[in-house]
């Protein structure tokens, strides 16, 4: 879960994991993706709390600011 603070320019507060993912494939759902940073946070703290394989789908892919290099290298 996301939460966004539109008074400090739409940036992220927190992000809130509910659930135990440890051993579990995890698959990450996003309308919107610019830079990433998001998808990247997200899919970093499900391998932090023990996901085996993690993967993402986006159904609006901006893909702005060096979108490509960071996701590759990244969970």
């Amino acid at each position: 879960m996301k939460e966004r603070n539109y008074q400090k320019g739409d940036k992220i507060e927190r992000v809130s994991l509910i659930g135990d993912v440890k051993d579990q494939n995890c698959i990450i759902i996003d309308d919107i993706v610019d830079s990433g940073g998001t998808l990247i946070n997200a899919a970093k703290s499900l391998k932090e709390k023990g996901a085996k394989k993690i993967i993402a789908y986006v159904t609006h892919g901006l893909m702005n600011e060096n979108f490509a290099d960071k996701v590759l290298n990244s969970e």
